[in-house]
């Protein structure tokens, strides 16, 4: 098997990182560095750093004994990762990350942060079952130690596309052209006070970008791709294509509030079950008196537990779902539905949504024909 670098450099610095050559839009080919500047320029960049952070927090206690991870929680992180890339061996996982420049210390340390609970700012809903325990402390990561993480949690996690995808139709109408015209120049310099506006604590722009020279370098850029984007998703996104998506996507926006406990075995489930259904028992009482963990939650199908969301759509509000047998293949999930909502775009989480699939409906086929993958195909034929 080819590795992309000898194995005594798997570990390089994120300055390498930064110049690979990742995705070629049109003509234009984008680096590590070009996605960063994107996400900078976006906003999104302090949230990641916040996630980063925590995984790095998280780990460091994991490892001094001050935080405890549930075993099971860790194993399932750790077989969703090698199932989904077809890994078996320690020989096969090994390969794997050398060829993405990365060691086990970084697979350790980002399935230890997917089972701790993240801080309350972090974007992404909570998974009820993760670890309760929250970990203490800022540690602020230099610009080159989050760009690794943020490197290896993209590929361990499978996170590109929440980031790929945005950035990838601003250059996809950028450079198709797909508005027919050139922003203004007083166009420009409104995007570029838009931007400044959103400075963290009011932070002058010139000063800014002193300290974030991949944004600097290429705003007038940035700024022209945000200009165009902007007008060509405000002609696609009509009341027609929003009620269109909608009815496409109405059974995974679906919102449940449920209650949910995880039992070892089936018989153990089985019996919780009965103890609801028929003797009519509240399942908190029954998780109490058999010692089970008991959580409450709520949440769009979508973004349930694969193998749980189908059962939880089917259920009706009241009823308990008999027990579903979990991705680990060993435990079962045991939920009551506490109440259903339909989807309405009259709820603006579900417009967001419904937004974003407008905009991925109609960039889906300029993606397959202006967008192609370098470091992707070379990792294929490694």
């Amino acid at each position: 098997m080819t590795h992309m670098l000898p194995e005594e450099q798997v570990k390089p610095e994120g300055t390498m990182l930064r110049s690979l050559v990742l995705v070629q839009v049109g003509k234009q080919t984008l680096t590590f560095e070009d996605l960063i500047a994107e996400l900078k320029f976006q906003g999104w960049w302090e949230d990641e750093i916040r996630h980063l952070r925590h995984v790095h927090e998280t780990f460091a206690a994991f490892n001094d004994g001050g935080l405890d991870i549930d075993p099971h929680a860790l194993q399932y992180e750790a077989d969703s990762f090698r199932y989904r890339e077809s890994l078996i061996t320690a020989e096969e996982t090994t390969a794997w990350l050398q060829e993405r420049f990365l060691e086990f210390e970084d697979l350790n340390m980002i399935l230890a942060g997917a089972c701790a609970e993240a801080p309350e700012e972090d974007r992404r809903p909570p998974n009820p079952f993760r670890a309760s325990n929250k970990t203490k402390g800022r540690y602020e990561l230099s610009e080159d130690e989050a760009i690794r993480l943020f490197w290896a949690d993209c590929h361990i996690r499978n996170r590109w596309g929440e980031f790929w995808t945005g950035v990838l139709f601003r250059h996809v109408v950028w450079e198709g052209q797909l508005t027919g015209s050139q922003p203004s120049r007083s166009q420009v310099e409104d995007e570029k006070d838009r931007f400044a506006a959103k400075l963290p604590r009011q932070i002058p722009l010139e000063r800014w970008l002193v300290l974030n020279p991949e944004v600097k370098a290429r705003l007038i850029g940035l700024c022209k791709r945000e200009v165009a984007y902007r007008e060509y998703s405000e002609s696609i996104l009509t009341d027609e294509n929003y009620e269109k998506r909608l009815a496409a996507r109405r059974p995974d926006l679906v919102h449940v509030q449920f209650e949910l406990t995880y039992c070892q075995t089936e018989d153990i489930a089985r019996e919780a079950y009965l103890c609801v259904k028929v003797d009519k028992e509240s399942l908190k009482a029954v998780c109490e008196r058999a010692s089970i963990e008991y959580k409450t939650g709520e949440a769009y199908i979508e973004d349930m537990e694969a193998d749980l969301a189908p059962y939880l759509l089917s259920a009706e509000a009241g009823e308990i779902v008999e027990p579903v047998p979990a991705g680990d293949e060993c435990g079962y999930w045991l939920a009551l539905i506490r109440d259903k909502l339909e989807p309405s775009l009259d709820d603006p989480e579900i417009a967001e949504r419904i937004r974003v699939c407008v905009i991925q409906h109609v960039f889906q086929p300029y993606l397959q024909t202006h967008v192609s993958w370098p470091l992707w195909q070379l990792l294929k034929t490694s």
